[in-house]
């Protein structure tokens, strides 16, 4: 037990650092930024047709809603759990990430990015000051798809 508690904590450091992100025109890469991880496993691909919803999310009140919400929608599945099979290889992507440095940035007026959907729950805080381009490009795939039924 104590073994596995010092290796969250360890995880917990090593996920300080704000997460990257780059807009593609189907989805968004996002690299975790974490000292010590395989480079491989660095990054992880989300597509745009995956998510129900990204938003920016501010605050202490956002990152307590955020929190309600991943409880809700992601019953039985455990993020350190997820996180330890991701970097084992036993998974591609880890389908919730709740960036451990959230709730303190949050207390600082900090933003943070919610994405969501059935198979995923990721809350991470980006080094940008304004995410919004991410809401935006999300929105406009969006409505591209809704024109074309």
């Amino acid at each position: 037990m104590n073994a596995i508690m010092g290796l969250l904590s360890d995880l917990h450091r090593l996920l300080g650092a704000p997460a990257k992100y780059s807009i593609e025109k189907d989805g968004v890469v996002i690299d975790f930024n974490m000292l010590g991880l395989d480079p491989k496993k660095r990054t992880v691909k989300i597509y745009f047709n995956e998510l129900t919803r990204i938003e920016c999310v501010d605050g202490v009140g956002g990152f307590q809603n955020e929190k309600a919400r991943y409880y809700f929608s992601m019953k039985g599945v455990d993020a350190s759990t997820s996180w330890l099979d991701y970097i084992s290889g036993k998974i591609d992507r880890p389908p919730i990430v709740l960036h451990n440095k959230a709730r303190g940035m949050a207390a600082i007026g900090g933003k943070f990015i919610a994405l969501e959907g059935p198979k995923i729950h990721y809350f991470l805080s980006f080094a940008t000051k304004d995410p919004s381009d991410l809401v935006n490009a999300f929105n406009d795939y969006k409505k591209q798809q809704q024109k074309r039924l």
